[in-house]
């Protein structure tokens, strides 16, 4: 009976997940949204193959082989990319492919434990909502500054392909096309940018099929990966890769709810099973969620197709996306991954559905006065392109704020704000864990000064007369009694 049921439903969940491919399919939009945060991608896996000897082809067939998986998992553009935090000082400090495979292994444990456990839930309730806006309003920053770095960086205006002027253009397309979901703009500068690597590329190229193996590690992989790279990164995927991605995913496709256990061990497994053969480290990002829909994703049918696409170019093209990927035009890589940091800081504005532990408990942020405006509002919330925009006036906040309770919208309270303030620019600054801690400690004083009025007041009326009459008893001092302690003498010996 219970093979049966079972069996009835995964034969449901089959079909439910093929109807949604083919719905998608013709949607041009999947197809861009796809190579939406390709300018994440790209200059991360470079780097660490050049400068860490990083398998390329590895690299790339598992990222590929994580998209199709994670398709699979998710019926919205869950993104799949570089665990930034361990990626950037690999590169920066030049260290070896396998403290890389290291730290991913130890970074995908930790979250892999949250997620069995469901502590990832607690620290989904314990971390306050402004805190999140801040981790993606500071990420979001740096992307597009690290765009913005990349054209400036042709430091040339107008000589050859790739220069400060073909950025511009690049910008001024996406801007140009902002409303328009039906062109493939991605797609379209990504084409642009492999012709210009072909044309700019005096490499020799050959084709080859071979199949990524098996790497060794030993226990010094492991201590220097944990010091080096799995420290930071830890909390940088705890939050941005599920608390933050959980937050906006539900905000973009309310009808389509992802649980923050869910991504955790979906980042554990892709780590933990493969690292073993060369995979790079990979993660969620809320980053690459929001370039990806503002590009047109709107289904899994944009990771299936990026994760096929990524899988045929590393078993069969040989060193040919290498030898093209060091020749992509830095000013349409920045133009890329400026967009997609500037989608980052929109989402930041507000808008999120209330995260699951606290939302069952407060009101919701969007009201409606029957099921039907309830789908109406749903359906429209996901089809809007404005990533963040607010879908409707939000109920006024409470007079205090409890800790761990979420937020009202960022820029509609001076607490939520302040708190999005600190955390952004400790993130920005520093690090994503000293802005985390930047945040939390600034709502954590703001609340204690929230109360220390209603605390103070009642040490004044209630607590401070009975502490006054005890000693001028003690000390047998003699003296009327003012009306606050008759009062509070009174209601002392009522109780």
């Amino acid at each position: 009976m219970a093979m049966g049921v079972a069996h009835a439903a995964a034969a449901a969940a089959a079909r439910r997940w093929l109807n949604g491919i083919r719905t998608h399919a013709s949607n041009p939009g999947e197809y861009s949204g796809a190579f939406g945060d390709v300018g994440t991608f790209i200059p991360l896996l470079l780097g660490l193959v050049v400068t860490c000897g990083l398998d390329f082809t590895a690299a790339v067939f598992f990222a590929g082989v994580f998209n199709i998986v994670t398709a699979f998992m998710f019926e919205v553009p869950m993104a799949v990319q570089p665990m930034k935090a361990i990626a950037a000082a690999a590169i920066a400090q030049s260290l070896p492919a396998s403290q890389i495979y290291a730290a991913g292994i130890l970074t995908s444990a930790v979250v892999g434990f949250l997620g069995i456990t469901r502590l990832i839930d607690v620290v989904n309730w314990l971390v306050p909502e402004s805190v999140v806006r801040g981790i993606q309003l500071g990420t979001g920053l740096s992307l597009a500054m690290k765009g913005i770095g990349y054209i400036n960086n042709t430091n040339v205006w107008a000589e050859g392909s790739d220069n400060i002027l073909m950025g511009i253009a690049c910008l001024v397309l996406v801007l140009l096309l902002w409303e328009r979901q039906t062109i493939p703009t991605a797609l379209v500068l990504f084409v642009l940018g492999l012709g210009l690597a072909i044309y700019r590329n005096d490499r020799a190229i050959h084709f080859e099929f071979r199949f990524p193996g098996p790497v060794s590690l030993n226990s010094t992989d492991f201590q220097e990966g944990f010091t080096s790279m799995a420290l930071p990164q830890i909390p940088l995927t705890t939050l941005n890769s599920v608390i933050a991605v959980c937050s906006l995913s539900n905000s973009l496709f309310p009808k389509t709810v992802a649980k923050p256990y869910q991504l955790a061990l979906s980042v554990a497994l892709m780590n933990l099973v493969v690292s073993w053969l060369g995979a790079m480290p990979m993660c969620h990002g809320a980053s690459g969620l929001a370039a990806q829909y503002r590009f047109g994703a709107r289904s899994n049918v944009a990771i299936l197709f990026l994760g096929v696409v990524l899988c045929t170019a590393a078993l069969a093209l040989g060193n040919l996306p290498l030898v093209l990927f060091q020749s992509f035009p830095n000013s349409i890589l920045g133009a890329l991954l400026a967009v997609g940091g500037c989608e980052l800081c929109l989402a930041a504005r507000g808008g999120f559905a209330k995260k699951p532990s606290s939302a069952r408990q407060q009101q919701p942020m969007v009201s409606s006065a029957s099921s039907s405006e309830n789908a109406e509002t749903a359906e429209n919330a996901e089809n809007a392109f404005a990533i963040g925009e607010p879908e409707s006036p939000a109920p006024a906040p409470p007079a205090r704020v409890a800790v761990g309770q979420s937020d009202p919208p960022v820029f509609g309270d001076q607490h939520a704000f302040s708190v999005t303030i600190a955390t952004a620019a400790g993130s920005l600054q520093i690090s994503t864990f000293v802005g985390f801690l930047v945040g939390m400690s600034v709502h954590v004083l703001l609340y204690l000064g929230i109360h220390y009025r209603t605390v103070w007041s009642d040490l004044r009326q209630n607590v401070l007369p009975k502490v006054r009459l005890y000693f001028e008893n003690l000390t047998g001092k003699q003296g009327t009694p003012t009306r606050a302690e008759r009062g509070a003498l009174l209601k002392s010996e009522d109780c």
